[in-house]
């Protein structure tokens, strides 16, 4: 008897075994959808938690090495509305600034870099220690001589 209830406890350890396997993958493909890339992963970190400003800053600067400039900025933008001190967002509006200054009228160029140079300016102000402060200060000159 006591052989037999052995036997049967390590069959439905056997069954118990597979069944938490099966429910192992099926979880870890669902997860492979959200990490599938940066994209997604950023689309459902903003689902989850709309407020998240380092998912939409995020997700503006993948949008914005794909060139879905738009978009991009738009993302930059949500970021600093829920974090307006958020120095990554400000660094990479400026960059997107300055990018799409490159594909616009002369008209709209000068008011793009205008842009740019207060997204720098207000890195510099909000994290003076970012090791990028030297690079905006860069920007800053460069963008100075360009709006005059």
């Amino acid at each position: 008897a006591l052989a037999a209830d052995r036997k049967r406890l390590a069959q439905g350890l056997a069954v118990v075994g597979v069944v938490a396997a099966l429910a192992g993958l099926t979880l870890t493909r669902q997860q492979t959808r959200v990490w599938k890339n940066t994209e997604s992963l950023c689309r459902h970190a903003i689902a989850v938690i709309p407020s998240n400003y380092l998912a939409h800053d995020m997700l503006g600067a993948t949008l914005e090495k794909q060139g879905r400039q738009a978009e991009a900025l738009r993302e930059h933008l949500r970021a600093l509305e829920i974090k307006p001190n958020h120095a990554d967002a400000h660094y990479h509006l400026g960059i997107a600034y300055i990018r799409k200054a490159q594909f616009s009228r002369i008209e709209e160029k000068r008011a793009l870099l205008q842009l740019a140079l207060e997204q720098f300016r207000l890195l510099q102000q909000y994290a003076p220690k970012d090791p990028r402060v030297p690079v905006a200060a860069q920007n800053i000159e460069a963008l100075e001589m360009q709006v005059k």
